[in-house]
C-alpha cells in the first residue's frame, strides 16, 4: 500500500527544549541561585534551632534577614576561597561580616557542610523536576490530541522492519503516551523521595554536634524549607536517590531516542509516512534545496545515547 504522509504536529519538548526551559533549567544551577538557596537553608537551620532555643532568637532573626547575596556576592566569596580553599568557609566569611548583633558566631551552628550542601541538590532536583513535569505534560496533551486526528488513520504495522499487519497511526501514538504516562508515574515516586531528603545530621551524620534535639531541629529544618519529614537514617554516603532520578532521566531520553528514532525511519524518503514540518527558512542542504532534514528526530536521537551515559 502507499503510505500517507501523516501530519505530525506533536511536540517535543523533553529534551529538545524551548530556548525558555533550558534558560529556567540553567538558572537554577548558576552560581547566584546555589548561593542563594544556601543562604535560605543557612536561614532555616537557625529558625528550627532558635525554635529549640539553641541560638538566640534574635540571632536567628538576624541571619534570616540577611539570608540574601546581596551580603555574599559571589566574587567576594572567590575572593575569600583563594585564601581558605573552602567553599563553604568561604561563604560563611563572607557573609557573617554583613552580621549585626554578634549573630554570625551562631550561623551553621553544629551543621556539616555535606548537610548544606545535600539539601541544596536536593531543593534543585525538585525545581528541576518541575520543570521537567510540565514539558512531560505538554508532551502527553500534543500527543492526545494527535492520537485522537489519527484513531483512524491506517498505516502499516511491522515487526523485524517488515510488513505485517495494518495498524493505525493513533495506535502507535497511543503506545508512546502510555510510555510517557509512566514516567510521570516514575517521576512522582523520586520527588517524594526528594521531599524526605533534607538532611541534617552534623559530621559523621551522627547528630551528635547538633544537641539533644538534633532530631527535633531536622524535622523543623525540613518544615521551613517546605520539604517532608526527613529519613533518619544518614544517606550521605548512599546517593541513592539522586541516582534514581538520574536512571529516570536516562530513561526518558532512552524513550525520546526511540520515539526520534521510529519518526527519523519513517521520514526516510522511500518511506514518507511522516513528515517534520520547518519553517520556510530552514535550510537542509546548502547544495541540496529539496532536501528537508529531520532536525528535532535527529537530536532525540542524540540525546538518547548521551544521557544515559552521563546517568
Amino acid at each position: 500500500m502507499r503510505a500517507l504522509a501523516y501530519l505530525l504536529l506533536i511536540l517535543l519538548p523533553v529534551l529538545v527544549l524551548p530556548s525558555v526551559c533550558r534558560a529556567a533549567m540553567a538558572d537554577i544551577f548558576s552560581v547566584d541561585q546555589r548561593n542563594q538557596k544556601v543562604l535560605e537553608i543557612e536561614a532555616a537551620l537557625a529558625e528550627a534551632q532558635a525554635a529549640v532555643s539553641i541560638i538566640p532568637a534574635e540571632a536567628a532573626a538576624e541571619i534570616r534577614a540577611k539570608a540574601s547575596i546581596e551580603f555574599a556576592k559571589a566574587e567576594d566569596i572567590a575572593r575569600e576561597y583563594a585564601v581558605v580553599e573552602h567553599r563553604m568557609v568561604a561563604l560563611l566569611n563572607v557573609w557573617g561580616r554583613s552580621m549585626a548583633g554578634g549573630a554570625e558566631q551562631y550561623v551553621h551552628f553544629g551543621a556539616t557542610t555535606v548537610d548544606i550542601y545535600d539539601t541544596l541538590l536536593v531543593l534543585q532536583l525538585l525545581d528541576a523536576a518541575e520543570i521537567l513535569q510540565a514539558d512531560l505534560l505538554a508532551f502527553e496533551d500534543a500527543l492526545l490530541i494527535q492520537a485522537e486526528r489519527h484513531a483512524g488513520t491506517v498505516m502499516i504495522g511491522r515487526t523485524l522492519g517488515q510488513h505485517a499487519l495494518p495498524i493505525t497511526f493513533g495506535k502507535k501514538l497511543a503506545v508512546w503516551l502510555g510510555e510517557n504516562r509512566r514516567h510521570l508515574q516514575r517521576l512522582q515516586q523520586v520527588r517524594a523521595r526528594l521531599r524526605q531528603s533534607a538532611i541534617l545530621k552534623g559530621a559523621v551524620g551522627s547528630y551528635l554536634g547538633l544537641g539533644d534535639d538534633a532530631m527535633k531541629v531536622e524535622q523543623l529544618f525540613a518544615e521551613k524549607l517546605g520539604l517532608d519529614r526527613p529519613y533518619i537514617a544518614d544517606w550521605h554516603s548512599s546517593r541513592d536517590v539522586f541516582a534514581e532520578y538520574a536512571q529516570l532521566l536516562a530513561l526518558i531520553s532512552q524513550s525520546m531516542s526511540r520515539l526520534g528514532t521510529e519518526l527519523f525511519l519513517l521520514q526516510m524518503t522511500d518511506i514518507g509516512e511522516t513528515v517534520e514540518y520547518r519553517p520556510e527558512t530552514v535550510v537542509g542542504s546548502s547544495t541540496m534545496p529539496h532536501k528537508n532534514n529531520p532536525g528535532k528526530s535527529e537530536s532525540l536521537i542524540q540525546y538518547g545515547r548521551s544521557i544515559p551515559a552521563l546517568a
